[in-house]
């Protein structure tokens, strides 16, 4: 509408400058010339026209709106830096036995591995479901391209996660579809009928922390349309375990369930009485035995179900594991857990039925850590050679009167999970551990690690130095803690021997000194804690302990939280039952605090200190509690009770505190609930100390809540980690958006963010998938206003010019061998544009007048890439950065002001 009225109020203009013109000395030229001058006023106006019909009016969003659109997110650029040295807990191995080159690899939290040449490389699948967890793979022995997964693992430890039924590919693991029991929680195991593809039974366990869900074993005759609960016995308590069908006769199956739970605490501490049965495991369930665990049979498919009872254990059991010999019609092995301590048949260990279940014979009692292992394998060409899965593997040649360890696990992961023998061949065995999975070729003589597959670390942690390239340090489950290169010289990818090991037991928090890059601090499970100077390599290790002030027995939490005062790096804070404090990077640790939990089992989970202000301290306890300090350790209040109106339910797990940079009053609190037996988000802030609070759930979907960082530069920027994705948010809470985008972070649990001052990085420590890094240079600078349609010219990063280096042979390549992701070695340029760009440029000029336009609306990105030479240097100039025809643009760059000035020579080492 302007633009029309523009146009007409020309041409009246127009039309009256010449009815009112003087005479002039030549009409028809003075003519001419007004046409001409008419006309191209006319096409200015047209095209002005056109721009505005073009140009989108900015949208009007609500706070609750600000959410980047997903084609934006898809465009972020994120990387996997490793470590693959290490592997994560293998829950489960699919071998087409027709053809054993081809296999899959479950994990518990990092997806699943296929290969198609017997592990010479392999490709990651199920990377971007709604879960990552799996708990049983199954390839159907008629059809390689028929594969199925149960989701949520299914051992009961305290860092397991959960999944939302079955799912089912029919072309090799490409694509997948869910096929139900969306509430099993947590899948036991799964069987393929050998002849017909389409009979499938699953073992549901049901949810973990607490009764009720889908339970039972489930049998579908039409390839996963419809379900059918074969097995009514299972009560709301007890789930499917394990199943194993006759390789003799595939209407016949034994089944185990088992009773468990969990409770909302990590392990037995305190006053915590420990269950009947799991005093040699401080973290099994707190529900390991019941009258719901048992064994039962069929032989008619499912139809009808015969309880086993003769031979085995009267006591309550626990979990069972079985194998079927293939090369006895009638022999089944079982291994089994019972509450009873000591020896006998009550007592639980190895079983065998020669009548196929019918009665049994207890042989040995061996049965390490029963809830977390108890699985067992017959060799399919010899009954007596029987193997046990624990924390080492156990072998017996002679049907299981006797077991050794002994010479064979060298080099082996302790902890395994999954075990294949080749039916065709007993010499080839494929294990999988807590720290990824082995091939052997030599009936166990000597393994070969499979590490290149891909990064599968289970990090709890990940922190950044002040180097420039930065370094990345990180704890892991059951695999240490590692350091490693943000970026590398070798290109284009990094390797494991870009990482190296740096404190053993399990890994959690880590942190650099930041006035001192070189000096490490660290800890491992129940307040072990360490300091490690890289210069040096001395190692000092310490512990709080009881002193002037505790009045109870110390607990710490098995991830004991820990912290570097940002004002005085001496100054180190820890945490149990209580705070402790110590002003010599350490050493000498005082209490610090009143007893801060809220029962007699809780520890402290979280500790934070006001960048603000250093007499400001926060703590959270797994039991519920928070605290506050605001006079430097000298009085506390209890805030656990404040948080009740704001809308949390009950206690909770307090998973992270994050004091805020930009405000001193201001802090952030994430509860983890899925301990509760709750999977909502629970994420509030406060601006006044804790006394008021306000939930900042906003539109986040459910599912637990894990931590939650400020971004340093940009105070309205939050980052968001959960069970199963990473977020953000650009105004505080209000609106989140889902940042793993559609081809970049996987699916998996975030449980830390960490953000280095020297560049523009978000390095993410995921339990499943080790380290990934996003640059978050759009990210920082995406206001609501770019939200709703401004058109921006984003501040690029810093760039770096690399000097090449000799190193490395051209005849060493092997696709056997872990590949992380360099940065690219370009300057880059983010912006945004709405409408047609078509007529917008960036020009990037330099002395060889490079340049890139940019297509498309939206988000988008010029990358320029330098001349790498000397001689290029020598001759280096800052680059200018423009636009045509736009003026838009022009003003952005103008008020910008943006020159590139970071090149420079830098290798890593």
């Amino acid at each position: 509408m302007i633009a029309s009225r523009l146009l007409i109020g020309g041409l009246l203009c127009l039309g009256l400058f010449i009815i009112t013109s003087p005479g002039r000395a030549d009409p028809q030229d003075d003519r001419n010339k007004q046409l001409a001058d008419l006309e191209k006023q006319l096409a200015e106006l047209q095209a002005k026209l056109k721009i505005l019909r073009e140009t989108p009016i900015p949208k009007k969003l609500t706070p609750a709106e600000e959410i980047i659109p997903e084609a934006w997110v898809n465009k972020f650029a994120w990387r996997s830096i490793g470590p693959a040295t290490m592997g994560g807990r293998i829950t489960g191995l699919a071998v087409y036995e027709a053809d054993p080159t081809t296999y899959w690899v479950a994990t518990a939290t990092g997806g699943l591995l296929k290969t198609t040449n017997n592990g010479i490389n392999f490709e990651i699948q199920f990377d971007h479901e709604t879960t990552n967890s799996i708990g049983a793979v199954v390839v159907a022995p008629s059809n390689k391209e028929i594969v199925w997964v149960g989701t949520g693992e299914n051992n009961p430890r305290n860092s397991v996660s959960w999944g939302d039924g079955v799912y089912k590919s029919v072309n090799g693991g490409k694509t997948w579809t869910n096929m139900g029991l969306k509430s099993s929680f947590q899948i036991g195991a799964i069987a393929i009928h050998p002849k017909t593809p389409d009979v499938v039974y699953v073992g549901a366990l049901g949810r973990l922390y607490g009764p009720g869900g889908t339970r039972g074993l489930f049998k579908t005759e039409d390839g996963g349309k419809s379900w059918r609960n074969v097995l009514p016995q299972i009560d709301e308590k007890t789930g499917v375990i394990d199943i194993i069908m006759s390789p003799h006769q595939s209407e016949t199956l034994i089944v185990a369930a088992w009773e468990r739970q969990r409770d909302e605490f990590d392990s037995f501490r305190g006053d915590a009485k420990v269950p009947a049965g799991a005093d040699a495991d401080a973290y099994a369930p707190s529900v390991g035995h019941g009258p719901g665990s048992t064994l039962y049979k069929t032989i008619d498919g499912g139809k009808t179900w015969t309880k086993l009872v003769k031979g085995l254990p009267t006591v309550k059991m626990g979990r069972i594991g079985l194998d079927w010999s293939r090369k006895t019609p009638n022999t089944v092995f079982a291994i089994i857990d019972t509450e009873n301590g000591g020896n006998g048949v009550h007592t639980g260990g190895v079983y065998k039925s020669a009548d196929g279940g019918e009665s049994w014979t207890r042989v040995n009692s061996i049965n390490l850590r029963p809830s977390y292992f108890s699985v067992m394998r017959v060799d399919p060409s010899d009954d007596d050679t029987l193997y046990v899965l624990g924390q080492s593997l156990a072998r017996s040649t002679d049907g299981g009167k006797t077991f050794t360890a002994d010479k064979i696990n060298a080099g082996v992961h302790p902890g395994q999970h999954a075990l294949w023998i080749n039916p065709k061949d007993s010499r080839h065995l494929i294990v999988g551990t807590d720290g990824g999975f082995y091939v052997t070729h030599d009936k166990c003589g000597r393994w070969a690690h499979m590490n290149h597959a891909f990064a599968l670390g289970q990090f709890y942690h990940v922190a950044a130095d002040t180097r420039k390239p930065y370094r990345v340090y990180g704890g892991s489950l059951d695999n240490g803690s590692w350091g490693g290169l943000s970026q590398t010289t070798r290109w284009p990818e990094s390797a494991s021997a870009d990482w190296g090991f740096v404190n053993g037991e399990d890994g959690f928090a880590y942190c650099a000194d930041p006035k001192d890059p070189d000096l490490l601090y660290a800890r491992s499970q129940n307040g072990a804690l360490m300091r490690r100077d890289l210069r040096t390599n001395t190692v000092v290790f310490f512990r709080p302990r009881s002193g002037p002030g505790t009045t109870a027995a110390l607990r710490f939490n098995r991830n004991t939280p820990f912290l570097l005062s940002s004002h005085n790096s001496a100054i180190y804070y820890a945490a149990g039952n209580y705070v402790f404090k110590s002003v010599k990077q350490g050493d000498d640790l005082q209490v610090a605090s009143p007893e801060i939990t809220r029962t007699k089992r809780g520890t402290a989970t979280t500790l934070s200190e006001s960048p603000k202000n250093a007499d400001v301290v926060w703590v959270g306890t797994d039991d519920g509690a928070v605290w506050l300090t605001k006079d430097g350790c000298k009085t506390w209040t209890n805030l656990t009770e404040k948080f009740k109106a704001a809308g949390l339910p009950g206690h909770r797990w307090v998973n992270c505190i994050e004091a805020s940079k930009w405000a001193e009053g201001r802090a952030y609190v994430v509860f983890d609930a899925h301990r509760s037996d709750d999977e909502t988000p629970y994420v509030f802030v406060t601006e006044d100390f804790g006394q008021t609070w306000k939930s900042i759930t906003a539109n986040l979907p459910t599912g637990s809540t894990r931590v939650l960082r400020e971004d340093i530069v940009n105070p309205n920027l939050l980052y968001l980690g959960t069970e199963f994705a990473a977020f953000a948010s650009v105004n505080r809470g209000a609106a989140w958006t889902k940042i793993n985008g559609a081809a970049g972070l996987p699916t998996v649990a975030v449980h830390e963010f960490a953000q280095p001052v020297t560049a523009n990085d978000l390095v993410v420590a995921t339990h499943g998938r080790s380290v990934w890094v996003l640059d978050v240079t759009p990210l920082r600078q995406m206001t609501p206003e770019i939200l709703k349609g401004k058109t921006s010219l984003m501040i690029p990063s810093s760039a770096i010019q690399w000097q090449s280096v000799l190193g490395g042979s051209p005849f060493g390549a092997s696709a056997r061998r872990y590949a992380g992701q360099n940065p690219p070695r370009i300057a880059h340029f983010d912006y945004t544009i709405f409408g047609k760009p078509n007529t917008v440029g960036i020009k990037v000029l330099d002395v060889t007048a490079k340049r890139r336009t940019p297509y498309g609306s939206g988000l988008g990105k010029v990358r320029w890439v330098a001349e790498r030479t000397i001689g290029w240097l020598h001759n280096f100039r800052k680059l200018r950065v423009v636009t045509e025809k736009t003026q838009q643009m022009q003003l952005a760059l103008l008020n910008l002001g943006l020159s590139l000035i970071c090149f420079g020579c830098f290798c890593s080492s």
